[in-house]
């Protein structure tokens, strides 16, 4: 081969290797791009699974109020930087677990160069509430088993000339007499009690203490009614459900389950409250009867 074709090939190879360069510093930089847009989709994605998360959750506190859940859960997605728009919401188990699905276009910004202009994403969540197995701040009351009616008032503690052989729906918790029970009125009990447990009545009409410690609940939050009530409120009550308080004496009795009430009033020793459906913080989900009284989970 002469220096002239010699010269020519080495020029035909540095073309080609030019070419070859240039081919592969496309498709290293198309790599790049998408790299960069998935790892973007990514970190949304994983934004909207907080949203969705949160929303679920936030919601199943209202529940079984689907109207409640509804509006809690488009809250909390606009907290976190979504719309409602971006959700869907729906419920099942009877009212108990909410799911929430979101899906977001995203917009490619580097991908656009290879054809890729916009992607879906989607996250969802569910959130369950069970009815609680054990819980710890109940108040010193317990109401007999029976189906409650939401918002219906109840007599969670009778006064003298009523009750059932010198019991008037107290209990003894962590102790007996009339200033551990108003003392529990007041602050609820600080032990744990469990579905199942058997705990002994307080016998007597003890009705200074009664009035005193309900009062002391009623004053901190006086205004409020059962309509316009808040979470954590003091009149807000966790009342152990029991199988029966019709003893002689103080006696054991077995809890069964817990329910939720609202303390409507007090006096002369006779106690009522409206019944509720809440979650209730400080407790544990188990296998008692639904009286109202709900954990939470997120279960998806």
């Amino acid at each position: 081969m002469n220096k002239k074709m010699l010269e020519n090939q080495t020029n035909n190879d540095k073309g080609s290797i030019m070419i070859l360069v240039a081919l592969m510093m496309t498709v290293l930089l198309a790599c790049c791009a998408l790299a960069i847009d998935v790892s973007m989709a990514y970190v949304e994605k994983a934004k909207l699974q907080n949203a969705v998360d949160a929303a679920s959750l936030a919601g199943a506190q209202e529940l079984p109020n689907t109207t409640s859940a509804l509006t809690v859960a488009n809250q909390y997605i606009v907290l976190n930087g979504f719309s409602p728009s971006d959700i869907s919401v729906s419920f099942s188990n009877g009212n108990k677990t909410i799911s929430v699905t979101g899906t977001k276009t995203f917009n490619y910004i580097f991908a656009k160069v290879i054809g890729f202009n916009t992607g879906t994403l989607s996250a969802t969540a569910a959130a369950a509430v069970s009815p609680v197995g054990s819980v710890s701040g109940v108040v010193p009351l317990g109401v007999e088993e029976q189906t409650f009616v939401y918002g219906q008032t109840y007599t969670l503690k009778n006064g003298g000339g009523s009750g059932y052989t010198g019991n008037y729906g107290a209990l003894a918790l962590g102790g007996t007499g009339a200033s551990v029970f108003k003392n529990n009125l007041e602050d609820g009990y600080s032990g744990t009690l469990t579905v199942g447990q058997s705990v002994d009545t307080e016998p007597g009409n003890m009705k200074g203490p009664t009035d005193t410690g309900v009062s002391y609940r009623i004053n901190k939050d006086p205004t409020a009614t059962f309509s316009t009530v808040q979470k954590g409120s003091p009149r807000i009550v966790v009342v152990p459900v029991m199988d029966t308080m019709k003893v002689n004496g103080r006696k054991p009795v077995t809890i069964v389950g817990f329910a939720v009430f609202f303390i409507e009033s007090c006096s002369d020793g006779v106690i009522t409250g409206d019944f509720m459906q809440m979650v209730v913080n400080n407790s544990t989900s188990g296998t008692g009867t639904d009286f109202g009284a709900y954990k939470l989970k997120l279960t998806k």
